[in-house]
Protein backbone atom coordinates (compact mmCIF):
# COMPACT_ATOMS: atom_id res chain seq x y z
CA UNK A 1 0.00 0.00 0.00
CA UNK A 2 1.35 3.43 -0.88
CA UNK A 3 2.60 5.54 2.04
CA UNK A 4 0.94 8.58 0.47
CA UNK A 5 -2.30 8.75 2.39
CA UNK A 6 -3.11 12.50 2.46
CA UNK A 7 -5.86 13.43 0.00
CA UNK A 8 -4.91 15.41 -3.08
CA UNK A 9 -5.96 19.06 -2.97
CA UNK A 10 -7.65 20.78 -5.88
CA UNK A 11 -6.95 24.39 -7.01
CA UNK A 12 -10.60 25.22 -6.37
CA UNK A 13 -9.83 25.40 -2.64
CA UNK A 14 -8.06 28.77 -2.39
CA UNK A 15 -8.10 28.78 1.42
CA UNK A 16 -5.71 25.79 1.43
CA UNK A 17 -3.20 27.10 -1.09
CA UNK A 18 -0.85 28.47 1.54
CA UNK A 19 -0.19 24.91 2.73
CA UNK A 20 0.25 23.47 -0.74
CA UNK A 21 2.84 23.37 -3.47
CA UNK A 22 2.41 23.48 -7.22
CA UNK A 23 3.33 20.48 -9.36
CA UNK A 24 2.67 19.61 -12.95
CA UNK A 25 -0.51 17.87 -11.81
CA UNK A 26 -1.89 20.62 -9.62
CA UNK A 27 -1.63 21.30 -5.85
CA UNK A 28 -0.40 18.71 -3.35
CA UNK A 29 0.39 18.78 0.39
CA UNK A 30 3.96 19.53 1.31
CA UNK A 31 4.09 16.30 3.31
CA UNK A 32 3.20 14.31 0.18
CA UNK A 33 6.14 15.78 -1.69
CA UNK A 34 8.58 14.87 1.06
CA UNK A 35 7.08 11.34 1.21
CA UNK A 36 7.55 10.96 -2.51
CA UNK A 37 11.16 12.14 -2.31
CA UNK A 38 11.99 9.66 0.47
CA UNK A 39 10.18 6.85 -1.33
CA UNK A 40 12.07 7.54 -4.55
CA UNK A 41 15.43 7.32 -2.75
CA UNK A 42 14.45 3.98 -1.19
CA UNK A 43 13.41 2.57 -4.56
CA UNK A 44 15.96 3.56 -7.22
CA UNK A 45 14.89 3.58 -10.83
CA UNK A 46 15.47 0.44 -12.87
CA UNK A 47 17.86 0.36 -15.78
CA UNK A 48 15.36 0.96 -18.57
CA UNK A 49 15.45 3.60 -21.31
CA UNK A 50 12.71 5.79 -22.61
CA UNK A 51 12.71 3.90 -25.91
CA UNK A 52 12.27 0.57 -24.09
CA UNK A 53 9.47 1.97 -21.98
CA UNK A 54 7.67 3.21 -25.07
CA UNK A 55 8.25 -0.08 -26.93
CA UNK A 56 7.09 -2.28 -24.02
CA UNK A 57 4.67 -0.53 -21.64
CA UNK A 58 3.84 -3.94 -20.10
CA UNK A 59 7.42 -4.31 -18.90
CA UNK A 60 7.05 -1.08 -16.93
CA UNK A 61 3.92 -2.40 -15.22
CA UNK A 62 5.74 -5.60 -14.18
CA UNK A 63 8.57 -3.78 -12.43
CA UNK A 64 9.05 -4.22 -8.70
CA UNK A 65 6.95 -2.17 -6.32
CA UNK A 66 8.06 1.48 -6.18
CA UNK A 67 10.21 1.28 -9.27
CA UNK A 68 7.72 3.06 -11.55
CA UNK A 69 7.94 6.17 -9.41
CA UNK A 70 11.72 6.39 -9.77
CA UNK A 71 11.39 5.47 -13.42
CA UNK A 72 8.94 8.31 -13.94
CA UNK A 73 11.52 10.80 -12.67
CA UNK A 74 14.23 9.45 -14.97
CA UNK A 75 11.94 9.25 -17.97
CA UNK A 76 10.62 12.74 -17.31
CA UNK A 77 14.15 14.13 -17.30
CA UNK A 78 15.02 12.31 -20.49
CA UNK A 79 11.80 13.51 -22.08
CA UNK A 80 12.66 17.10 -21.18
CA UNK A 81 16.10 16.68 -22.71
CA UNK A 82 14.63 15.28 -25.89
CA UNK A 83 12.09 18.08 -26.01
CA UNK A 84 14.89 20.63 -25.77
CA UNK A 85 16.83 18.77 -28.44
CA UNK A 86 13.75 18.83 -30.67
CA UNK A 87 13.42 22.57 -30.18
CA UNK A 88 17.06 23.07 -31.10
CA UNK A 89 16.61 20.84 -34.13
CA UNK A 90 13.57 22.81 -35.28
CA UNK A 91 15.51 26.04 -34.78
CA UNK A 92 18.36 24.74 -36.93
CA UNK A 93 15.90 23.44 -39.52
CA UNK A 94 14.19 26.83 -39.73
CA UNK A 95 17.51 28.63 -40.06
CA UNK A 96 18.52 26.50 -43.09
CA UNK A 97 15.11 26.73 -44.75
CA UNK A 98 15.34 28.28 -48.25
CA UNK A 99 13.57 31.47 -47.18
CA UNK A 100 15.98 32.05 -44.30
CA UNK A 101 19.11 30.54 -45.87
CA UNK A 102 19.19 32.31 -49.20
CA UNK A 103 17.63 35.66 -48.31
CA UNK A 104 19.80 38.16 -46.41
CA UNK A 105 18.46 39.54 -43.15
CA UNK A 106 18.07 42.97 -44.73
CA UNK A 107 15.71 41.63 -47.39
CA UNK A 108 13.75 39.60 -44.84
CA UNK A 109 13.48 42.74 -42.74
CA UNK A 110 12.09 44.72 -45.69
CA UNK A 111 9.50 41.99 -46.32
CA UNK A 112 8.49 42.10 -42.66
CA UNK A 113 7.67 45.80 -43.03
CA UNK A 114 4.58 44.77 -44.97
CA UNK A 115 3.43 42.42 -42.20
CA UNK A 116 2.13 42.65 -38.67
CA UNK A 117 5.10 43.08 -36.33
CA UNK A 118 3.57 41.03 -33.51
CA UNK A 119 2.74 38.17 -35.88
CA UNK A 120 6.11 37.81 -37.59
CA UNK A 121 7.95 38.03 -34.27
CA UNK A 122 6.09 34.95 -33.00
CA UNK A 123 6.78 32.56 -35.92
CA UNK A 124 10.23 31.34 -34.94
CA UNK A 125 13.27 32.52 -32.98
CA UNK A 126 15.14 33.64 -36.09
CA UNK A 127 12.24 35.72 -37.34
CA UNK A 128 11.72 37.10 -33.87
CA UNK A 129 15.37 38.16 -33.70
CA UNK A 130 15.17 39.85 -37.10
CA UNK A 131 11.81 41.50 -36.30
CA UNK A 132 12.95 42.90 -32.96
CA UNK A 133 16.11 44.24 -34.60
CA UNK A 134 14.06 45.99 -37.35
CA UNK A 135 13.17 49.34 -35.80
CA UNK A 136 10.75 50.36 -38.54
CA UNK A 137 8.42 47.47 -37.65
CA UNK A 138 7.63 49.14 -34.33
CA UNK A 139 7.18 52.76 -35.38
CA UNK A 140 3.35 52.84 -35.37
CA UNK A 141 2.37 53.12 -31.72
CA UNK A 142 -1.31 53.13 -30.83
CA UNK A 143 -2.74 53.49 -27.33
CA UNK A 144 -6.49 53.17 -26.87
CA UNK A 145 -8.44 53.50 -23.64
CA UNK A 146 -12.06 52.54 -23.16
CA UNK A 147 -13.96 52.09 -19.89
CA UNK A 148 -13.81 48.31 -20.38
CA UNK A 149 -10.42 47.82 -22.03
CA UNK A 150 -7.09 49.56 -22.56
CA UNK A 151 -3.79 49.01 -24.31
CA UNK A 152 -1.14 47.82 -21.86
CA UNK A 153 1.67 50.15 -20.89
CA UNK A 154 4.10 47.26 -21.43
CA UNK A 155 3.13 47.10 -25.10
CA UNK A 156 3.64 50.84 -25.55
CA UNK A 157 7.00 50.63 -23.79
CA UNK A 158 8.06 47.66 -25.94
CA UNK A 159 7.20 49.49 -29.17
CA UNK A 160 9.02 52.63 -28.05
CA UNK A 161 12.11 50.60 -27.11
CA UNK A 162 12.19 48.47 -30.25
CA UNK A 163 11.65 51.46 -32.55
CA UNK A 164 15.02 52.76 -31.27
CA UNK A 165 15.66 56.19 -32.80
CA UNK A 166 13.43 55.81 -35.88
CA UNK A 167 10.67 58.38 -36.57
CA UNK A 168 7.40 57.19 -35.06
CA UNK A 169 3.67 57.62 -35.60
CA UNK A 170 1.87 58.06 -32.28
CA UNK A 171 -1.87 57.66 -31.76
CA UNK A 172 -3.60 58.15 -28.40
CA UNK A 173 -7.36 57.64 -28.30
CA UNK A 174 -9.11 58.02 -24.95
CA UNK A 175 -12.88 57.60 -24.84
CA UNK A 176 -13.99 58.24 -21.28
CA UNK A 177 -12.37 59.52 -18.10
CA UNK A 178 -9.41 57.37 -17.01
CA UNK A 179 -7.55 57.93 -13.78
CA UNK A 180 -5.12 60.82 -13.82
CA UNK A 181 -2.28 58.62 -12.54
CA UNK A 182 -2.75 56.22 -15.46
CA UNK A 183 -2.53 59.05 -18.00
CA UNK A 184 0.49 60.51 -16.21
CA UNK A 185 2.25 57.14 -16.50
CA UNK A 186 1.51 57.13 -20.23
CA UNK A 187 2.72 60.71 -20.62
CA UNK A 188 5.90 59.82 -18.73
CA UNK A 189 6.52 57.04 -21.26
CA UNK A 190 5.95 59.01 -24.45
CA UNK A 191 7.20 62.54 -23.69
CA UNK A 192 10.92 61.63 -24.00
CA UNK A 193 10.16 60.41 -27.55
CA UNK A 194 8.09 63.32 -28.86
CA UNK A 195 11.11 64.83 -30.61
CA UNK A 196 11.03 61.90 -33.09
CA UNK A 197 7.27 61.88 -33.74
CA UNK A 198 6.43 62.26 -37.42
CA UNK A 199 2.65 61.93 -37.09
CA UNK A 200 0.70 62.70 -33.91
CA UNK A 201 -2.99 61.91 -33.33
CA UNK A 202 -4.57 62.85 -29.98
CA UNK A 203 -8.28 62.19 -29.38
CA UNK A 204 -9.83 62.83 -25.97
CA UNK A 205 -13.55 62.73 -25.25
CA UNK A 206 -12.88 64.59 -21.99
CA UNK A 207 -10.86 67.77 -22.40
CA UNK A 208 -9.39 67.54 -18.90
CA UNK A 209 -7.46 64.42 -19.92
CA UNK A 210 -5.78 66.35 -22.72
CA UNK A 211 -4.11 68.70 -20.26
CA UNK A 212 -1.86 65.83 -19.14
CA UNK A 213 -0.30 65.74 -22.62
CA UNK A 214 -0.54 69.39 -23.63
CA UNK A 215 1.19 71.68 -24.31
CA UNK A 216 3.50 69.93 -26.73
CA UNK A 217 7.23 70.64 -26.73
CA UNK A 218 8.23 73.52 -28.98
CA UNK A 219 10.86 71.43 -30.73
CA UNK A 220 9.34 68.64 -32.83
CA UNK A 221 11.57 68.98 -35.90
CA UNK A 222 10.19 66.09 -37.98
CA UNK A 223 6.48 66.55 -37.18
CA UNK A 224 4.54 66.30 -40.45
CA UNK A 225 1.02 65.43 -39.36
CA UNK A 226 -0.78 66.90 -36.34
CA UNK A 227 -4.36 65.89 -35.49
CA UNK A 228 -6.01 66.82 -32.20
CA UNK A 229 -9.68 66.28 -31.36
CA UNK A 230 -11.03 67.39 -28.00
CA UNK A 231 -14.52 66.77 -26.66
CA UNK A 232 -17.13 64.17 -27.57
CA UNK A 233 -18.38 65.58 -30.87
CA UNK A 234 -20.30 68.50 -32.30
CA UNK A 235 -23.32 67.37 -30.34
CA UNK A 236 -21.53 67.82 -27.02
CA UNK A 237 -23.45 69.96 -24.52
CA UNK A 238 -20.46 72.23 -24.24
CA UNK A 239 -21.18 73.46 -27.76
CA UNK A 240 -24.73 74.52 -27.04
CA UNK A 241 -24.85 75.42 -23.37
CA UNK A 242 -23.16 78.47 -21.93
CA UNK A 243 -20.03 77.30 -20.12
CA UNK A 244 -16.99 79.28 -18.93
CA UNK A 245 -14.52 79.94 -21.70
CA UNK A 246 -11.17 78.20 -21.29
CA UNK A 247 -7.89 78.60 -23.07
CA UNK A 248 -4.69 76.62 -23.38
CA UNK A 249 -1.55 76.64 -25.50
CA UNK A 250 -1.00 73.94 -28.07
CA UNK A 251 2.79 74.24 -27.74
CA UNK A 252 5.00 75.31 -24.86
CA UNK A 253 6.00 78.58 -26.45
CA UNK A 254 4.75 80.96 -29.12
CA UNK A 255 7.18 79.45 -31.63
CA UNK A 256 7.20 75.83 -32.82
CA UNK A 257 10.24 74.47 -34.63
CA UNK A 258 8.40 72.16 -37.02
CA UNK A 259 7.18 72.08 -40.62
CA UNK A 260 3.76 70.36 -40.60
CA UNK A 261 2.28 68.98 -43.81
CA UNK A 262 -1.24 68.59 -42.36
CA UNK A 263 -3.05 70.08 -39.35
CA UNK A 264 -6.44 68.94 -38.03
CA UNK A 265 -7.78 70.66 -34.90
CA UNK A 266 -11.19 70.30 -33.34
CA UNK A 267 -12.30 71.63 -29.96
CA UNK A 268 -15.59 72.78 -28.41
CA UNK A 269 -16.34 76.42 -29.00
CA UNK A 270 -15.74 77.39 -25.37
CA UNK A 271 -12.09 76.30 -25.69
CA UNK A 272 -9.70 78.79 -27.26
CA UNK A 273 -6.56 77.10 -28.59
CA UNK A 274 -3.47 79.27 -28.89
CA UNK A 275 -1.49 78.23 -31.95
CA UNK A 276 2.21 79.03 -32.20
CA UNK A 277 4.11 80.64 -35.00
CA UNK A 278 5.18 77.59 -36.98
CA UNK A 279 8.65 77.48 -38.46
CA UNK A 280 7.47 76.80 -42.01
CA UNK A 281 4.04 76.15 -43.54
CA UNK A 282 5.05 76.28 -47.19
CA UNK A 283 4.75 72.47 -47.50
CA UNK A 284 1.39 72.11 -45.77
CA UNK A 285 -1.23 70.49 -48.01
CA UNK A 286 -4.15 69.98 -45.59
CA UNK A 287 -5.59 72.42 -43.05
CA UNK A 288 -8.70 71.63 -41.02
CA UNK A 289 -9.72 73.92 -38.17
CA UNK A 290 -12.90 73.74 -36.10
CA UNK A 291 -11.84 75.75 -33.09
CA UNK A 292 -12.55 79.00 -31.33
CA UNK A 293 -10.17 81.22 -33.23
CA UNK A 294 -10.58 84.61 -34.88
CA UNK A 295 -11.13 84.18 -38.63
CA UNK A 296 -8.28 86.62 -39.28
CA UNK A 297 -5.90 84.23 -37.51
CA UNK A 298 -7.20 81.34 -39.60
CA UNK A 299 -6.60 83.38 -42.73
CA UNK A 300 -3.09 84.12 -41.56
CA UNK A 301 -2.37 80.38 -41.49
CA UNK A 302 -4.00 79.96 -44.89
CA UNK A 303 -1.93 82.79 -46.35
CA UNK A 304 1.32 81.10 -45.26
CA UNK A 305 0.37 77.73 -46.76
CA UNK A 306 0.73 78.37 -50.46
CA UNK A 307 0.56 74.67 -51.42
CA UNK A 308 -2.74 73.85 -49.76
CA UNK A 309 -4.82 71.13 -51.43
CA UNK A 310 -7.55 70.71 -48.83
CA UNK A 311 -9.05 73.49 -46.67
CA UNK A 312 -11.72 72.94 -44.02
CA UNK A 313 -12.53 75.91 -41.78
CA UNK A 314 -15.20 76.33 -39.13
CA UNK A 315 -15.08 79.70 -37.38
CA UNK A 316 -17.11 79.97 -34.17
CA UNK A 317 -16.28 83.63 -33.62
CA UNK A 318 -18.00 86.38 -35.57
CA UNK A 319 -15.51 88.97 -36.67
CA UNK A 320 -15.42 91.49 -39.48
CA UNK A 321 -12.70 90.63 -41.99
CA UNK A 322 -10.78 92.95 -44.22
CA UNK A 323 -10.98 91.96 -47.87
CA UNK A 324 -7.30 92.71 -48.22
CA UNK A 325 -6.50 89.90 -45.76
CA UNK A 326 -8.08 87.31 -48.06
CA UNK A 327 -5.54 85.20 -49.95
CA UNK A 328 -5.75 86.11 -53.62
CA UNK A 329 -5.60 82.60 -55.06
CA UNK A 330 -4.41 79.08 -54.35
CA UNK A 331 -3.21 77.30 -57.50
CA UNK A 332 -3.20 73.81 -55.89
CA UNK A 333 -6.33 73.91 -53.71
CA UNK A 334 -8.71 71.09 -54.69
CA UNK A 335 -11.14 70.87 -51.76
CA UNK A 336 -12.70 73.64 -49.68
CA UNK A 337 -15.26 73.41 -46.87
CA UNK A 338 -16.39 76.47 -44.93
CA UNK A 339 -18.84 76.76 -42.04
CA UNK A 340 -19.46 78.55 -38.78
CA UNK A 341 -21.04 81.84 -37.87
CA UNK A 342 -17.72 83.66 -38.15
CA UNK A 343 -16.90 82.75 -41.74
CA UNK A 344 -17.95 85.11 -44.50
CA UNK A 345 -15.50 84.66 -47.38
CA UNK A 346 -14.45 82.11 -49.97
CA UNK A 347 -10.85 81.42 -50.86
CA UNK A 348 -10.31 81.69 -54.59
CA UNK A 349 -8.76 78.64 -56.23
CA UNK A 350 -8.53 78.02 -60.00
CA UNK A 351 -8.10 74.25 -59.54
CA UNK A 352 -10.79 73.72 -56.87
CA UNK A 353 -12.80 70.54 -57.56
CA UNK A 354 -14.94 70.13 -54.44
CA UNK A 355 -16.72 72.84 -52.42
CA UNK A 356 -18.94 72.34 -49.36
CA UNK A 357 -20.98 75.22 -47.97
CA UNK A 358 -22.43 74.76 -44.49
CA UNK A 359 -25.01 76.95 -42.71
CA UNK A 360 -26.14 80.51 -43.25
CA UNK A 361 -22.68 82.05 -42.96
CA UNK A 362 -21.44 79.97 -45.90
CA UNK A 363 -24.32 81.20 -48.03
CA UNK A 364 -23.47 84.73 -46.99
CA UNK A 365 -19.93 84.05 -48.21
CA UNK A 366 -21.32 83.07 -51.62
CA UNK A 367 -23.42 86.21 -51.76
CA UNK A 368 -20.36 88.26 -50.83
CA UNK A 369 -18.20 86.50 -53.40
CA UNK A 370 -20.69 87.11 -56.22
CA UNK A 371 -20.55 90.84 -55.52
CA UNK A 372 -16.87 91.15 -54.61
CA UNK A 373 -15.06 89.17 -57.30
CA UNK A 374 -15.04 90.35 -60.92
CA UNK A 375 -17.58 88.44 -62.98
CA UNK A 376 -15.34 88.23 -66.05
CA UNK A 377 -13.92 84.91 -64.83
CA UNK A 378 -15.38 82.03 -62.86
CA UNK A 379 -14.48 81.86 -59.18
CA UNK A 380 -13.76 78.10 -59.42
CA UNK A 381 -13.46 77.19 -63.12
CA UNK A 382 -12.58 73.52 -62.39
CA UNK A 383 -15.32 72.89 -59.81
CA UNK A 384 -16.77 69.37 -60.15
CA UNK A 385 -18.76 68.85 -56.93
CA UNK A 386 -20.81 71.34 -54.91
CA UNK A 387 -22.47 70.40 -51.61
CA UNK A 388 -24.78 72.74 -49.73
CA UNK A 389 -25.68 71.81 -46.15
CA UNK A 390 -28.14 74.09 -44.42
CA UNK A 391 -30.03 72.54 -41.49
CA UNK A 392 -32.45 75.45 -40.99
CA UNK A 393 -35.38 75.60 -43.44
CA UNK A 394 -35.53 79.40 -43.39
CA UNK A 395 -31.82 80.02 -43.98
CA UNK A 396 -32.19 81.03 -47.63
CA UNK A 397 -35.69 82.46 -47.57
CA UNK A 398 -34.03 85.64 -48.68
CA UNK A 399 -34.32 86.70 -52.31
CA UNK A 400 -30.80 88.09 -52.49
CA UNK A 401 -29.19 84.99 -51.04
CA UNK A 402 -30.85 82.34 -53.16
CA UNK A 403 -30.49 84.39 -56.36
CA UNK A 404 -26.76 84.76 -55.65
CA UNK A 405 -26.56 81.03 -54.98
CA UNK A 406 -28.38 80.28 -58.24
CA UNK A 407 -25.97 82.48 -60.22
CA UNK A 408 -23.04 80.88 -58.40
CA UNK A 409 -24.20 77.39 -59.46
CA UNK A 410 -24.97 78.38 -63.04
CA UNK A 411 -21.57 79.92 -63.75
CA UNK A 412 -19.65 76.67 -63.06
CA UNK A 413 -19.88 74.87 -66.37
CA UNK A 414 -17.69 71.91 -65.30
CA UNK A 415 -19.99 70.94 -62.42
CA UNK A 416 -20.80 67.20 -62.37
CA UNK A 417 -22.41 66.71 -58.92
CA UNK A 418 -24.78 69.05 -57.10
CA UNK A 419 -25.85 67.96 -53.61
CA UNK A 420 -28.45 69.77 -51.52
CA UNK A 421 -28.32 68.37 -48.00
CA UNK A 422 -31.54 70.19 -47.10
CA UNK A 423 -34.59 71.07 -49.14
CA UNK A 424 -36.14 74.31 -48.07
CA UNK A 425 -39.00 76.05 -49.82
CA UNK A 426 -36.93 78.01 -52.42
CA UNK A 427 -35.19 74.91 -53.78
CA UNK A 428 -37.41 74.63 -56.89
CA UNK A 429 -36.71 78.29 -57.62
CA UNK A 430 -32.95 77.85 -57.12
CA UNK A 431 -32.91 74.80 -59.44
CA UNK A 432 -34.92 76.58 -62.10
CA UNK A 433 -32.76 79.73 -61.99
CA UNK A 434 -29.47 77.85 -61.98
CA UNK A 435 -30.00 74.79 -64.21
CA UNK A 436 -32.88 75.52 -66.61
CA UNK A 437 -32.16 76.39 -70.22
CA UNK A 438 -32.10 80.12 -70.84
CA UNK A 439 -35.00 81.13 -73.15
CA UNK A 440 -33.04 84.09 -74.50
CA UNK A 441 -29.78 82.34 -75.41
CA UNK A 442 -30.93 78.69 -75.44
CA UNK A 443 -27.78 77.89 -73.43
CA UNK A 444 -27.92 75.01 -70.93
CA UNK A 445 -26.08 75.87 -67.68
CA UNK A 446 -23.81 73.20 -66.18
CA UNK A 447 -24.05 70.98 -69.30
CA UNK A 448 -21.85 68.26 -67.74
CA UNK A 449 -24.06 67.77 -64.66
CA UNK A 450 -24.47 64.02 -64.02
CA UNK A 451 -25.88 63.81 -60.48
CA UNK A 452 -28.38 65.97 -58.64
CA UNK A 453 -28.90 64.88 -55.03
CA UNK A 454 -31.84 66.28 -53.08
CA UNK A 455 -32.72 65.62 -49.44
CA UNK A 456 -36.44 65.41 -48.72
CA UNK A 457 -35.96 65.91 -44.99
CA UNK A 458 -38.09 69.02 -44.51
CA UNK A 459 -41.69 69.62 -45.60
CA UNK A 460 -41.75 70.83 -49.15
CA UNK A 461 -44.41 71.20 -51.83
CA UNK A 462 -43.84 68.21 -54.13
CA UNK A 463 -45.62 69.50 -57.23
CA UNK A 464 -43.32 72.54 -57.94
CA UNK A 465 -40.26 70.41 -57.23
CA UNK A 466 -41.42 67.56 -59.48
CA UNK A 467 -42.18 70.05 -62.27
CA UNK A 468 -38.60 71.35 -62.18
CA UNK A 469 -37.13 67.83 -61.88
CA UNK A 470 -39.08 66.63 -64.91
CA UNK A 471 -37.86 69.59 -66.94
CA UNK A 472 -34.24 68.86 -65.95
CA UNK A 473 -34.54 65.20 -66.89
CA UNK A 474 -35.98 66.10 -70.28
CA UNK A 475 -33.17 68.58 -71.06
CA UNK A 476 -30.30 66.38 -69.78
CA UNK A 477 -30.10 62.79 -70.97
CA UNK A 478 -27.12 61.94 -68.76
CA UNK A 479 -28.62 63.37 -65.55
CA UNK A 480 -29.46 61.09 -62.60
CA UNK A 481 -31.42 62.37 -59.61
CA UNK A 482 -31.10 60.91 -56.13
CA UNK A 483 -33.67 61.62 -53.44
CA UNK A 484 -32.50 61.16 -49.85
CA UNK A 485 -35.44 60.44 -47.59
CA UNK A 486 -36.06 59.52 -43.94
CA UNK A 487 -36.71 55.89 -43.08
CA UNK A 488 -40.46 56.41 -42.72
CA UNK A 489 -40.87 58.58 -45.82
CA UNK A 490 -44.18 58.31 -47.68
CA UNK A 491 -43.77 58.94 -51.39
CA UNK A 492 -46.19 61.56 -52.75
CA UNK A 493 -48.24 60.71 -55.84
CA UNK A 494 -46.43 63.30 -57.98
CA UNK A 495 -43.07 61.70 -57.26
CA UNK A 496 -44.40 58.18 -57.81
CA UNK A 497 -45.75 59.20 -61.22
CA UNK A 498 -42.44 60.81 -62.17
CA UNK A 499 -40.49 57.76 -61.09
CA UNK A 500 -42.52 55.44 -63.32
CA UNK A 501 -41.43 57.51 -66.31
CA UNK A 502 -37.73 57.70 -65.32
CA UNK A 503 -37.21 54.54 -63.27
CA UNK A 504 -33.57 54.09 -64.33
CA UNK A 505 -32.60 57.70 -63.59
CA UNK A 506 -34.34 58.37 -60.26
CA UNK A 507 -32.89 56.79 -57.12
CA UNK A 508 -33.85 56.70 -53.45
CA UNK A 509 -31.48 56.37 -50.47
CA UNK A 510 -31.89 56.69 -46.71
CA UNK A 511 -29.94 59.63 -45.34
CA UNK A 512 -29.62 61.15 -41.84
CA UNK A 513 -30.84 64.67 -41.23
CA UNK A 514 -28.47 67.60 -41.88
CA UNK A 515 -28.16 68.12 -38.13
CA UNK A 516 -26.89 64.55 -37.74
CA UNK A 517 -24.50 65.06 -40.63
CA UNK A 518 -23.07 68.15 -38.97
CA UNK A 519 -22.68 66.28 -35.67
CA UNK A 520 -20.86 63.34 -37.30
Amino acid sequence: MSPITEPLLHPSFPHQRSKCSYTSQGLYPISQLFSWMAFSQAHPAPDISLDDAIASPLAVRNLSYGAPLGLACVLSQELNNRTNDAKRARRIKNSVAPFNRYLPDELVSSIFRECDSILVSSICSLWREIAIDTATLWTTIRYQWEPTTATSMEKVDAFLTRSKLAPISLEILVNGVPSRSQMQDLAHLIKPHLHRVRRLLLTFSDVRTARVFLPLPSSMPILHGLSIMLGEDLGDLSLTERVPEQSFNLFESNYAACTPRSIHLFAPQHFAIQLPDFDDLSRMSTLSLAVRMPPAQMLDLVARASKLRSLDLMAHQTEAMDDQSMPVSYPLLERQRISGDGWTSLVSAPTLRSLTLVDHAALHAVNRAMSFYPRKTQLFPKLRALTIMTPEPDDVNNGTYFRSLARFIAEHSELKTLDFMACWSPIPTILELSLSRSPATNVLPCPNLEWLRLSLLYPIEPIPLMHVVRSLLEDREQLHIEFATPQNYTMPDALATLMRGYASRIHFVARPSPVQVLEA
